[in-house]
């Protein structure tokens, strides 16, 4: 496969090589967001690389939302410094500290469930100060992990238990809020009655998971339960959902639940006739179960190739982004798109074939709660 993760990897070089061309093609600024998560692995210059983040900070109000989200925020651009720190240099810190001045700013409000969830919420600024602790801490104070940790358990306590609509998911809903609590537990930022909500959060994820006969729903409302159409997925359905209830059986020692899980899982990734995947990508695309297919220890020779046939079957040597995406519209019609996002787009089938491959993704990682 590594012929596979070179010629990728040089087609993304050879696009940065043409921006930076004295009249090169500039319509991948919009996207530079994106190649810098991935760039150190990319056969471009240090000097391109600087300059990737010069662009990036110097129009920090373009690239990126006024908001403390992971995906499209100020910690995203905190985290961009942080991957390529080496290429920073005595900077660093300084560049750091002003970045979490804007972020502390930010008012935080916990009564729409919005602001709490993952991708774009609290939870996902709690698991950016966790990554940024483990790498320095002297650079943010435990306190402010630990009254994040505070809003999201009085968040739990006043509207997720008997709430509806309810969103189960990894990236909206229960799951994420469940796996970045167990990853802060684990980190050794533990309140009393933390252990008591992961276990809260983790019965209602398997009481759902065995209720609608092994399927995770995605929202649960009144009127109805919505399933999610792409399955197995990170986002929502049983990959992120059952990756979160492992996790969180580390802590409560549940360690039958454990390993029940985990076969659940990899009996999960092993069915490919069950696959309803019409992506490449990470978020909820063939490039997930690949990276979770590795991470379980699933991987086999029939399976990475079939994973990665579906994955090239996308590849589109006239699409802009490499990659050519598929998703619903709200009619339920499938529809093409072109992304280079980290997330659900080209660089994530990137990162998620250089993951498969055991190259240095680890913040990367840490950012989607694999690790």
């Amino acid at each position: 496969m590594d012929d596979n993760v070179d010629k990728y990897r040089k087609l993304f070089s050879s696009q940065i090589n043409s921006f930076f061309d004295e009249e090169g093609d500039k319509t991948l600024l919009p996207h530079l967001v994106h190649f810098a998560i991935v760039m150190k692995d990319l056969d471009i210059s240090h000097y391109q690389q600087k300059e990737i983040l010069n662009i990036l900070v110097n129009n920090k109000d373009y690239y990126f939302q006024n908001n403390y989200s992971l995906f499209d925020g100020i910690p995203l651009l905190s985290i961009l410094f942080l991957i390529n720190k080496d290429i920073v240099g005595k900077k660093y810190v300084s560049i750091q500290k002003q970045l979490l001045e804007l972020i502390q700013s930010m008012k935080i409000d916990i009564q729409d469930f919005r602001n709490v969830e993952y991708v774009n919420g609290i939870s996902g600024l709690l698991n950016y100060y966790l990554i940024l602790f483990q790498d320095d801490c002297s650079l943010i104070s435990s306190e402010r992990i630990y009254m994040l940790i505070e809003f999201i358990m009085k968040h739990v306590h006043q509207k997720v238990y008997n709430t509806l609509p309810m969103n189960l998911g990894l990236s909206h809903g229960i799951a994420g809020l469940l796996l970045v609590l167990s990853k802060a537990f684990k980190a050794g930022f533990q309140m009393l009655g933390m252990k008591s909500i992961i276990w809260h959060l983790q019965r209602i994820l398997i009481t759902h998971y065995f209720h609608h006969k092994l399927r995770i729903p995605g929202i649960i409302n009144k009127e109805e339960v919505i399933f999610p159409r792409n399955t197995p997925s990170w986002c929502y359905s049983e990959l992120g959902v059952l990756h979160a209830i492992i996790q969180s059986t580390q802590i409560l020692k549940f360690n039958l639940l454990s390993t029940l899980f985990k076969e659940q899982l990899k009996s999960i990734i092993q069915d490919k006739n069950n696959y309803k995947i019409i992506s490449p990508n990470f978020c909820h695309g063939y490039s997930g179960i690949f990276v979770f297919a590795r991470l379980y220890e699933v991987s086999s020779k029939e399976l990475n190739g079939f994973l990665l046939e579906q994955i090239e079957s996308f590849y589109d040597h006239e699409c802009l982004s490499i990659f050519y995406d598929q998703y619903y519209n709200l009619s339920g019609e499938i529809c093409s798109d072109a992304s280079y996002s980290f997330l659900d787009g080209s660089i994530s089938v990137l990162l998620s074939l250089l993951f498969v491959e055991g190259y240095n993704t680890v913040i990367w990682e840490e950012m989607l709660l694999l690790k």
